[in-house]
């Protein structure tokens, strides 16, 4: 694991004007030196130049503007190329940007764009296809799941054929890092938005070839990406396996990876020869969500002593194999530059109980928990707290529910149930995403207006110590006031069959396959 705390500082303002080339791909043909995309058919691939990855859910979208769960993030950055790439140590790097530079109050950002790239139906990338995306991203209409984290953005304008410029209602000092988010991808101007969800066309280095619902998702190499030797894989095939058959799927290379690796099963898999595991400093959460507006949660007392039933000490030792980080109710993790050192909550059933009667609950408290096996460690995380809540009287029943509907037909929609945090390397949208009044993904439903205005106050500050400082506030904030128990962060676990070569995990749990390849 590389050192949480040695993560390169983006300066806000600063001019980034470097060409991109990661790991020998470089920019590759002029738009004169091709043709139109060809599309490879599912019996041209070489069997063993195909990577098979498991994913646990299955993507309902293609669409970019519509993602919401990691299934369809991995298949955006597959598909589709983003202005920007965040890099492994969470530094924006030139995508379909070449460059960019703000203004000194941080309210207009200019961008100078890539040419001489095709998307995969054949059509020249240019500034209006990025005006057009952030446009229909920016449209109610369109219902996009980032919307509300881009809310401060006025217009986007192109100044010619190939630089664009984004006018902002209010400064914002990362606007770079937000536009490597896997709904900031690019779409075409000239195709359909139906045709989109069904059919993707982007830039990127795949395409899609065929889309069996429920079984598996078939890419091909993009042969006319713009990077040079990328991507050196034939295709990649995202196979739907629920996680509890992943492992030995794995095993019997039935599968070369697995995008996400649960902590009780990490032992198992370093003994084998056969397999690599990946693990680096992450910081994705899961949450135990009370909702504030129905009761008991609206209560802040019930909700406090709800956190103190949480021992979360024990929970890492036992449960995570003292490899996470302690969580302290909010939703900032230690690999961030902008954590804030708050005295962590400790474990205290005799105080929940005092706070319980003094909200009216004398006799404790009966609830329902809903959780899955969607993910690896949320039916632990769920199981372990009706045990911890025990001796403060509150007597939780533990309801599991289908992972395939879920994300669809329980989280956000239950008042107490488990929640599962991807990790954001931006941190205004770590803020935005959940915890803004504004924000769809708010599954509590606590509003509060001073964390607003401490969010949209951060986001313009360009001076990074005040920057800082609201953003402490706003987590002091949300520990104390706020309707979600945060116990752990996880750190990003994959595992991958040990002839997959030239793959580098990120802290998002983000895919690149641009560099991979089988030994």
């Amino acid at each position: 694991m590389y050192n949480r705390r040695n993560f390169l500082k983006f300066s806000a303002g600063a001019f980034a004007s470097l060409t991109w080339a990661v790991s020998g791909c470089s920019s590759r043909m002029t738009v004169s030196e091709t043709s139109r995309a060809t599309t490879l058919s599912a019996a041209t691939i070489p069997p063993r130049d195909t990577l098979r990855v498991a994913i646990a859910g299955t993507p309902k979208h293609f669409d970019p503007a519509l993602f919401s769960v990691t299934e369809e993030y991995q298949l955006g950055f597959a598909v589709f190329d983003g202005l920007v790439w965040v890099d492994e140590m969470l530094v924006p790097q030139p995508m379909l940007a070449e460059a960019w530079e703000s203004s000194p109050d941080l309210m207009r950002w200019t961008f100078q764009l890539r040419e001489n790239v095709l998307f995969h139906h054949g059509t020249p990338f240019t500034a209006a296809d990025v005006v057009y995306t952030f446009t229909r991203i920016l449209n109610p209409s369109t219902n996009s799941t980032f919307r509300n984290t881009l809310s401060f953005v006025d217009a986007v304008e192109a100044v010619d054929e190939y630089t664009v410029r984004f006018m902002l209602k209010s400064p914002s000092a990362e606007l770079p890092v937000l536009l490597g988010a896997p709904q900031a991808q690019i779409v075409a101007n000239d195709y359909d938005s139906v045709t989109l969800d069904k059919q993707p066309s982007g830039t990127g280095p795949f395409q899609l070839i065929k889309n069996l619902p429920g079984e598996r998702v078939q890419l091909a190499r993009n042969p006319t990406y713009w990077q040079t030797d990328c991507p050196q894989l034939a295709a990649v095939e995202f196979i739907f396996m629920p996680y509890a058959t992943q492992i030995g799927a794995l095993q019997r290379n039935e599968i070369d990876m697995m995008m996400q690796v649960g902590m009780a099963d990490r032992a198992s898999l370093l003994t084998d020869p056969m397999l690599t595991l990946l693990e680096v400093a992450g910081g994705a959460y899961q949450s135990i969500v009370l909702r504030a507006t129905v009761e008991p949660f609206k209560d802040i007392r019930v909700r406090e002593a709800l956190k103190y039933c949480m021992d979360r000490g024990a929970f890492g030792k036992e449960q995570l194999q003292q490899r996470a980080d302690v969580g302290n109710d909010h939703p900032v993790a230690p690999i961030s530059t902008f954590y804030a050192e708050l005295p962590v909550r400790p474990y205290d059933p005799e105080q929940a109980r005092t706070l319980l009667a003094a909200a009216g609950y004398t006799n404790g408290l009966q609830l329902d928990l809903l959780t899955s096996t969607v993910r690896p460690g949320m039916v632990e995380l769920a199981l372990a707290f009706q045990t911890m809540a025990k001796p403060a009287g509150i007597n939780i029943n533990v309801i599991r529910t289908p992972p395939q509907v879920y994300w669809s037909d329980y989280a956000g929609r239950v008042p107490f149930h488990i929640g599962n945090w991807g990790f954001r390397p931006s941190i205004d949208e770590t803020f935005m995403v959940a915890y803004h009044s504004l924000s769809k993904g708010n599954e509590s439903r606590w509003h509060n207006a001073t964390l607003d205005n401490l969010i949209d106050e951060a986001r313009g500050e360009a001076n990074r110590e005040e920057r800082q400082n609201l953003y402490h506030q706003a987590q002091q904030l949300i520990m104390e006031q706020g309707a979600v128990i945060i116990p752990y962060f996880l750190p990003t676990i994959m595992a991958k069959r040990a002839n997959v070569q030239g793959f580098t995990p990120h802290p998002s749990g983000w895919l690149n396959f641009r560099n991979t390849y089988f030994s």
